[in-house]
């Protein structure tokens, strides 16, 4: 039994010294890519936290300016409690207020 490496020529020797080059090179170009892949999901993953942070620190800055201007202005705490139990007992400007 003859086994074909054995009797192959130079030619056949040299194809596959470049079969084997191009799968090391295409080996590493996969992990590369592999790399990137995972590289740019946690950039994703934290410029997402970072913006929903950033959202809540707003959401909470402009809650805190609108109990300052509650605490401030006595009328105007006046109207959101009354328009907090229904609108019914706000006029036509007192609504305004209310909803601004």
């Amino acid at each position: 039994m003859q086994y074909p490496y054995i009797s192959m020529g130079e030619e056949s020797i040299t194809s596959i010294f470049w079969q084997q080059i191009f799968f090391i090179g295409s080996l590493i170009g996969f992990v590369f890519i592999a790399a990137a892949l995972i590289y740019l999901a946690l950039q994703v993953k934290q410029y997402n936290r970072a913006t929903r942070q950033n959202t809540h620190i707003s959401f909470l800055g402009k809650f805190l300016d609108f109990n300052i201007a509650l605490a401030q202005h006595k009328e105007l705490a006046d109207v959101y409690q009354r328009g907090l139990r229904g609108l019914k007992g706000l006029g036509r400007e007192e609504q305004s207020q209310f909803f601004q």
